[in-house]
């Protein structure tokens, strides 16, 4: 009686594991550099933000303290009774914005 011994061997080679090594890590790299312009644009985005707000505090008569790093440049020009008040922000990371408002007195 013989035994008849099949080796039907199954699985992946050695050049398909290294390929998929291969794009794996490409996979990943890509991600990361994503991750990082997203990362960048949400920066972006909430420094933008922060002008818009500070500017809008800026134009009142009474204006808080800007937080560190921020540059501001105030000017107010008489208008007969009224007066405006022009800002104009530097941000930290570089964004500029100007904002002007207009203030009138209550007349008694």
């Amino acid at each position: 009686m013989r035994i008849a011994v099949v080796c039907n061997q199954q699985g992946f080679s050695l050049v398909e594991t290294l390929a998929a090594v291969v794009m794996s890590a490409l996979m990943l790299a890509a991600l990361v550099a994503l991750q990082h312009a997203l990362s960048q644009g949400i920066q972006a985005q909430r420094e933008f933000l922060m002008v818009g707000r500070f500017a809008c505090q800026q134009v009142n008569v009474v204006a808080p303290d800007l937080p560190e790093g921020w540059l501001l440049s105030r000017s107010r020009r008489e208008e007969g009774a009224c007066f405006t008040l022009q800002v104009q922000l530097v941000s930290p990371g570089g964004r500029q914005g100007e904002l002007s408002r207009l203030h009138c007195p209550l007349a008694r």
